[in-house]
């Protein structure tokens, strides 16, 4: 662009003119390579399947966000002029209180090098961002130079809880800011969340015939049982077959099955593969135990 022929459009004459960003809430961490269509990025559904695909990573309730960026730098003259030499950096603190589990996982984000999704309250429900080089043909987010997990701070005795900061260098100003696709969704961006580790468990003793199964998520020694699951969200590695199941109880699956033996193993199937979007991953599959008979 010619310095003395300026070609923006900056007019006001818009639905609004107001920035449709308010209070953050969350950050999605991405793989460098997952992308969206301008339609997908709207969709809670399009969301899910990456985090199922485990390329997206919501981390939610975001309790503090600290921008820490750099100024943009001028050099001074003494004769009262100055010249521009960069554009600053941003770089940001976000704080969550996040229960053993969900700080354990963290860790694993340590030296992250992929992108980040900014999810924002909005007038409604909420609102995500992330760039586009393309003019929204295709979504990422931004580039991430550098992801650091804070070691997690200790509760104090005025009240404040124990912390974990995820601290982020962007890679580029121009992502929020030339490449900047911020949009309203229409679901509610406080149901995004990660997948969730889940154990399996046999009660009780299994026959040919029939075996239950429990699954649970577990954090400081308490289980949640996992409702909702099919048949279809099974499979069993060995000589048995999978018949069908029941949910007597929360989190409890009774199985119909036949010719189940000893070595024969129960697991969930992919998360991308289950029946309904329940965002969890089994830990390991569980042996089964089998009395003789039927």
């Amino acid at each position: 662009m010619a310095c003395s022929t300026p070609t923006g459009n900056p007019g006001m004459q818009f639905c609004t003119t107001d920035n449709i960003l308010v209070d953050p809430i969350g950050l999605i961490l991405t793989s460098d390579s997952l992308s969206f269509t301008a339609a997908d990025f709207l969709l809670q559904a399009s969301m899910n399947s990456a985090v199922e695909a485990r390329t997206a990573f919501p981390i939610m309730g975001l309790k503090d966000f600290v921008d820490n960026s750099t100024d943009t730098n001028f050099h001074d003259y003494t004769d009262e002029t100055r010249k521009f030499i960069r554009q600053g950096k941003y770089r940001f603190q976000a704080m969550f209180e996040v229960n053993e589990c969900t700080k354990k996982e963290l860790q694993n984000f340590n030296n992250f090098r992929g992108r980040v999704i900014f999810v924002y309250e909005g007038s409604d429900k909420g609102v995500l961002r992330g760039s586009s080089t393309d003019a929204g043909v295709t979504v990422k987010g931004a580039r991430i130079q550098q992801l650091v997990v804070v070691k997690e701070t200790l509760p104090s005795k005025d009240g404040t809880p124990a912390m974990v900061t995820v601290e982020v260098d962007l890679k580029t100003s121009k992502d929020l800011n030339q490449y900047d696709h911020s949009r309203e969704v229409d679901y509610d961006v406080w149901e995004l969340d990660s997948l969730t580790e889940v154990d399996l468990a046999q009660v009780g003793e299994g026959s040919i015939t029939a075996v239950t199964i429990s699954v649970n998520s577990t954090c400081y020694g308490t289980t949640n049982p996992i409702s909702g699951l099919v048949v279809a969200d099974f499979t069993i590695d060995g000589a048995g077959a999978l018949v069908s199941v029941t949910e007597p109880t929360a989190g409890n699956y009774l199985f119909a099955t036949t010719t189940l033996t000893a070595s024969d193993k129960i697991d969930l199937v992919a998360p991308a593969s289950m029946a309904a979007d329940l965002l969890i991953l089994s830990s390991g599959p569980v042996v089964v135990a089998v009395t003789t008979g039927d």
